[in-house]
């Protein structure tokens, strides 16, 4: 694959150092046969970098099939690169070889899109908290359950829900769980990855309202990853877009949505349902020329 230049807006500048830097990032997903001669590398990301500063949330949009999640995976170690590195914090991710440091595990944490295959159905959701906790040697029991608790409270959870097991709880209340748990250990970077595409439009809502207050309260930092550009436009201060594995847009979120001239990204902002009944005609009409446009990425 040959990798699309990005506008001359795709880098906007700045005076903080980032905390995560991604560069040149290629992964390959092996497919075949368990015979080397029939197995072949499918490439999934090509050449994608991008950066994410402290206290901030960079949205990560593409279509189904686009390489995000495996972008997400591989900084969480998940997936192993073929070429490019992972910078966080000072230090490169990608040099880190088949053992991972504790302390990076602590600091990057991941909320996924489906809470329920994250919980044990067998355990207590409380268990999901302080498993981790004591993983990382943080206190006694005691100081474990008071953990717990308090992060129940900042995701708007009642602390009696914490001796409940994952299916007795609503699918909002499982990913409240699941942010719970993610923050326990006050990470510096959270991935979501789609950590809201399996709810309802009010608790979408909710839950990007959530990790809004919390990253205001404590600084920490979101790679927001996500098909759905109308909650980037709402969580993101950035917004890098993915198209077949290459990155095609790299801005400000408002002047993304302002001034694109990318053909890809004005089709994914053609694609935003809109609420408002008013001029669907001249919608449609845009809709219709987007879709005649030449595609030039």
């Amino acid at each position: 694959m040959k990798t699309a230049p990005l506008t001359e807006s795709a880098a906007p500048g700045t005076d903080d150092a980032p905390l995560l830097e991604v560069r040149d990032l290629s992964v390959c997903y092996r497919t075949g046969r368990a015979a080397s001669w029939r197995r072949t590398d499918t490439p999934v990301v090509d050449r994608v970098s991008f950066d994410v500063r402290p206290g901030e949330t960079l949205g990560l949009v593409g279509e189904s099939g686009s390489g995000k999640s495996t972008i997400g995976r591989t900084i969480l170690r998940l997936v192993d690169p073929v070429s490019g590195t992972i910078t966080f914090d000072g230090r490169e991710v990608t040099a880190f070889g088949r053992s991972t440091p504790l302390s990076y595990r602590r600091d990057v944490q991941a909320v996924f899109q489906d809470p329920a295959s994250s919980l044990n159905p067998r355990h207590i959701v409380r268990d999901a908290i302080t498993g981790p906790l004591r993983r990382h040697g943080r206190g006694s029991r005691k100081e474990r359950e008071e953990a717990a608790a308090e992060a129940f409270h900042m995701v708007g959870l009642n602390p009696a829900l914490l001796t409940r097991y994952p299916m007795e709880l609503s699918g909002g209340q499982r990913q409240r769980v699941a942010i719970a748990r993610a923050i326990a250990l006050k990470p510096r970077l959270v991935i979501c990855d789609e950590a809201v595409s399996a709810l309802d439009v009010s608790t979408q809502s909710q839950i990007v309202n959530l990790l809004a207050d919390l990253q205001e309260s404590t600084g920490v930092s979101f790679l927001f990853i996500t098909h759905d550009l109308r909650l980037v436009r709402h969580i993101s201060q950035r917004v890098a877009v993915l198209q077949h594995g290459r990155l095609v847009e790299f801005a400000d979120t408002e002047q993304l949505f302002r001034t694109t001239r990318q053909p890809y990204t004005r089709r994914l902002l053609a694609a935003i349902p809109a609420t408002d009944p008013e001029g669907r005609e001249h919608r449609r009409a845009r809709r219709a020329a987007h879709r005649k446009a030449p595609n030039t990425t």
